[in-house]
């Protein structure tokens, strides 16, 4: 029985964080605004993506531990892979920004 608990607080609290990100990416307030072309979408998409992995592999913890790990290791590939490059586009807008002002 404290499996099955376990289980559905882990798959819960992942329904949490997703539901949080999709209020994120609809939100007009965001740690990079949107009206930044690329980096503005590629944020909400980082945070979208991460969050739909961990839910993911919430679901496949018990089941499939395989999969779990490869879900695991493909969240944080996600995530740390999406900060670099919306860095990199806010970066490169700061960069035209000054070139053109």
């Amino acid at each position: 029985m404290n499996k099955q608990v376990d289980k559905s607080y882990g798959t819960g609290r992942a329904w949490v964080w997703t539901v949080l990100a999709i209020l994120y990416s609809i939100s007009p307030i965001n740690v990079v605004p949107d009206f930044l072309p690329v980096a503005g979408w590629a944020d909400d998409i980082l945070v979208l993506g991460t969050s739909v992995l961990n839910l993911l592999q919430a679901y496949t913890r018990d089941s499939n531990e395989a999969l779990s790990a490869i879900l695991k290791t493909l969240k944080y590939f996600v995530l740390f892979g999406g900060i670099i490059i919306v860095l990199i586009l806010v970066l490169i807008a700061f960069l035209v920004y000054k070139a053109i002002a």
